[in-house]
């Protein structure tokens, strides 16, 4: 599991890595983008106002005189600095005049110089095809008295520019690279505290494998792991519980069936050996083989039923069934059993409809109630069997006057290999049994004790037909 959050850690911090490599990617494009628009947007505004500047401010030298003249004039007058060159064209596109040698031909018709001709602002950027320099040309119409006479063209190089978007996207660069270079030390404390509680889980998982159920998580600070610790922590204390609860019975029945098993082997051999002729005596023993022998065949039986209920194997056979006339039967089964321990037991029955429901199945969870009444009721005490309607259901009340269930154990009564007392004889497995019946006839069992007060287990079915969930 180590080597798993191991391998899961090197997995997040490669994921992480390659989110912040794309992102710086995306931003770098995205800036160099930007950075070039902006440079060149700015460079080639600010040279538009400087020629439009110089041909409003200068256009009366072509007033009046010689063009040529006039253009000599006006490159005299205007600020030729911080370009590599300025040149004068009549509307023929030939030069009048320049500030230096002229540049190679740049591109097939001069885009800027068309433009100007037209009346419009011509705007050209692109490559000195010799020297490889970057230049940016504006050419603006010039008019004498309103008419179009020539064409005042500035050109600039953009190297400088350039030099200053490279730069910029150098330092950027740099920055991006180490970013990206210090994103797995930057997300590696995150990922450790994000994976913490995982390896805590995975360390307390293993010892639960081992058996070591007394280990428990420390919860941490982040809500989402909280509820995870909570319910993993509630998890181990079921386990732990059950564990307890089913040594508690294997302890259990190892003893209910060596004590039968010794008083059959007991009386078995005294009787192979010969050694008895009183005909009561033989018959004595002999009963109380039969009686432990019966006694063992209702464990193993509460066993199979066990066995069949975790597999889902047991059926209901339906068929009409009186629950007034089961109560009966089961009151003349224990009446006798109740007279010897000195206790009254009574019947209330009330008027109830027949239900639909396995009546074998149905005996067997009144057996078990009342049977644990009487085990638990002291002399003199007294059980009363009620019957009565509730709503859409019927409902069967066996009331004992026996020495309660203590509160906490109450919510586990109905639990798996769960016994209240651990000295009395049984399996534990009896209630769990017939709470499971009970489900499958679509109906509820209920309890409800008071220590020094006495038990009430209620059995509530449905009058309409079962979920034939069994089948």
């Amino acid at each position: 599991m180590g080597c798993s959050l191991t391998s899961l850690k090197r997995r997040l911090i490669i994921h992480y890595t390659l989110i912040v490599f794309v992102a710086v990617l995306v931003l770098e494009f995205l800036f160099g983008y930007s950075i070039k628009a902006y440079h060149f947007s700015s460079t080639e505004q600010a040279l538009r106002e400087r020629v439009l500047l110089a041909a409003n401010s200068h256009e009366n030298c072509l007033e009046g005189v010689d063009l040529q003249e006039g253009v000599q004039l006006l490159l005299e007058r205007i600020d030729t600095s911080n370009t590599i060159l300025v040149e004068v064209f009549n509307l023929k596109g030939e030069v009048l005049a320049r500030t230096s040698e002229p540049l190679p031909r740049r591109v097939e018709g001069e885009p800027d110089l068309q433009a100007a001709l037209r009346g419009e602002v011509g705007v050209w950027r692109g490559q000195n095809y010799v020297t490889s320099e970057r230049i940016q040309s504006v050419c603006v119409p010039l008019y004498v008295s309103g008419q179009l006479a020539a064409v005042l063209r500035y050109v600039i190089s953009l190297d400088p520019t350039h030099q200053l978007i490279n730069t910029l996207l150098f330092y950027s660069t740099i920055i991006g690279v180490a970013i990206v270079a210090s994103t797995p030390g930057v997300f590696l404390p995150l990922v450790r505290n994000a994976l913490a509680p995982l390896a805590m889980l995975s360390t307390t998982a293993e010892q639960l494998v081992k058996s070591e159920y007394s280990a428990r998580l420390v919860k941490p600070s982040e809500v989402e792991f909280s509820k995870v610790a909570t319910v993993y922590n509630t998890m181990f204390d079921q386990i732990d519980r059950t564990e307890q609860v089913q040594n508690e019975f294997i302890s259990s029945i190892s003893h209910e069936l060596r004590t039968p098993l010794t008083a059959i082997k007991g009386w078995g051999e005294t009787l192979s050996s010969g050694g008895l002729e009183d005909k009561e005596e033989i018959a004595l023993g002999l009963e109380i083989i039969c009686k432990e022998a019966e006694r063992m065949i209702g464990l193993v039986e509460d066993l199979l039923d066990f066995s069949h209920l975790q597999a889902g194997r047991i059926s209901l056979s339906l068929e009409k069934v009186s629950i007034n006339h089961l109560v009966g039967e089961i009151h003349d089964l224990l009446s006798v059993k109740a007279a010897k321990k000195s206790v009254t037991l009574a019947m209330e029955l009330g008027g109830l409809p027949e239900i639909e429901g396995d009546s074998n199945r149905l005996k067997q969870v009144l057996l078990n109630l009342l049977d644990n009444s009487l085990k638990f009721t002291p002399m003199g005490g007294s059980i009363t069997i009620r019957t009565h309607r509730f709503g859409e259901t019927i409902e069967v009340d066996v009331i004992d006057s026996g020495p309660g269930i203590a509160a906490k154990d109450l919510p586990h009564i109905l639990s798996k290999f769960v016994k209240v007392d651990g000295r009395s004889p049984g399996s534990g497995l009896g209630l769990s049994i017939a709470n499971e019946i009970v489900t499958l006839h679509g109906g509820q069992l209920l309890l409800s004790s008071e220590i020094g007060k006495g038990t009430t287990a209620t059995v509530r079915l449905p009058i309409s037909s079962v979920h034939e969930a069994g089948h």
